[in-house]
């Protein structure tokens, strides 16, 4: 999972643009044999343990994300973010689905995300390649977060003239490898 954070703000070039990353979610899919009919996924992750700025994931994005952030900006980023979203007290984000429609491999998963004691609906357009044999299921989607709908004022200092913009954009590829056949 990448979740894209814009800066914004009077002083906005000052700024970085940032690649968040979480390299595994705890969770699993449910994918019936016969269909999508009761299929589902349930996926977390711990905002303590979200990797950043790694410069492999700021390549090839572009020149708004082609400078290389400091250990030291990486550190501010991680103590901002954690402080900004109030990480201590709401430690992790969860996302479970409530429906999926559609039919293979295109699917429209309504997705319950908690985040920040706060839990919205949203619509992921998602796109699934059934695994062959063991090969593990393939899932990509993405979406649109808004801060701001979760109680969470977005990060900025100097009275905003150096902010985060409210939207964050997030792009999944998960790969899930099956624990247990189900029917």
């Amino acid at each position: 999972m990448r979740i894209h954070v814009f800066r914004g703000g009077r002083l906005a070039k000052v700024g970085h643009n940032h690649v968040l990353g979480v390299e595994r979610l705890a969770g699993q899919v449910f994918l019936p044999a016969g269909g999508i009919v009761g299929a589902g996924v349930e996926l977390g992750f711990r905002l303590d343990e979200v990797g950043i700025d790694k410069p492999e994931w700021r390549a090839g994005l572009g020149p708004d994300f082609a400078s290389v952030p400091t250990a030291s900006d990486v550190a501010g980023t991680r103590t901002n973010m954690l402080r900004a979203v109030d990480g201590e007290r709401f430690p992790t984000i969860s996302m479970r689905s409530t429906t999926v429609a559609g039919a293979f491999p295109v699917l429209a998963v309504k997705l319950a995300v908690q985040w920040h004691g706060q839990v919205r609906e949203i619509d992921v357009p998602v796109r699934v390649v059934r695994p062959a044999g063991d090969a593990p299921l393939r899932a990509q989607g993405a979406l649109v977060l808004r801060q701001s709908e979760f109680g969470i004022t977005p990060f900025s200092v100097l009275n905003g003239l150096l902010a985060i913009q409210d939207e964050l954009t997030v792009e999944v590829d998960v790969a899930a490898r099956a624990a247990a056949a189900c029917d």
